[in-house]
């Protein structure tokens, strides 16, 4: 057998899998919280579905960076957790309702941090 250039220990799916893990149940509350209510049907399972596809996404690319060690998906990641904190919030600007300020700037920070975090992250 030959050495593929790589030393240590074999590459673990431990992190990967435990921080899916995190965001599985992150996402499961937010799918709740969102078609607990049965108004506006379309609209809130138009919202609680674009996490679920985050999140599988995120499991994809988990899976496929499993063999690569210091690699991790930052953009399924931060993507994912973006959209279960602006669901609600995107939720009632559908809905034509007003969003009070607190709202709003919840709104503009999460979007600050994960844009931010996906910039730095950035190789």
């Amino acid at each position: 057998m030959t050495d593929s250039g790589h030393s240590g220990p074999a590459p673990s799916v431990s992190t990967g899998a435990l921080f899916l893990v995190i965001l599985t149940f992150a996402v499961a509350a937010n799918t709740v919280s969102l078609l607990i209510i049965p108004d506006d049907r379309a609209a809130r399972l138009a919202l609680a579905a674009l996490p679920v596809a985050g999140l599988i996404w995120t499991a994809v690319n988990v899976w496929r960076t499993r063999a690569v060690p210091g690699a991790w998906p930052a953009w399924p990641v931060m993507l994912t957790l973006w959209t279960v904190s602006v669901s609600h919030s995107t939720l009632q600007l559908v809905l034509g309702q007003p969003l009070s300020p607190v709202q709003w700037s919840a709104l503009g920070l999460s979007t600050a941090a994960y844009g931010l975090t996906l910039l730095v992250s950035r190789r």
